[in-house]
């Protein structure tokens, strides 16, 4: 009884459950499982995200979260927003020059460009 009463509310309440939520979204952003293990998983989003950086900077421009989040997921990895903002700080950590800028309420990210 309970079960159904949930789900129910789920449905009601937060119809877009396990997707991205916000009405602005350009890409379903979620979990899904491939098969692969996730240390594996983390290892190559990674990568990607820092590839998806270095383009973004060899376009000249800068690029946001949801940006990443859509690349990832054309490049088959679902990501989270919580997980690429750890991979951007250990990119960082590691010594890749990101610079974070406030846009309005967006905030996007960007390589610093090194003499």
């Amino acid at each position: 009884m309970f079960r159904n009463l949930f789900a129910f509310l789920n449905i009601l309440f937060f119809p877009f459950y396990g997707t991205d939520r916000s009405a602005y979204s350009v890409c379903k952003v979620g979990k899904e499982d491939d098969g692969m293990a996730k240390s594996t998983d983390g290892k190559l989003k990674i990568l990607y995200v820092k590839d998806i950086l270095e383009q973004a900077q060899q376009n000249g421009r800068t690029i946001s979260m949801r940006e990443i989040l859509c690349e990832l997921h054309a490049h088959g990895m679902p990501a989270e927003r919580k997980s690429v903002s750890d991979d951007l700080r250990l990119l960082k950590q590691y010594g890749l020059p990101i610079v974070c800028l406030q846009r309005g309420r967006a905030t996007v990210y960007s390589l610093k460009k090194l003499p």
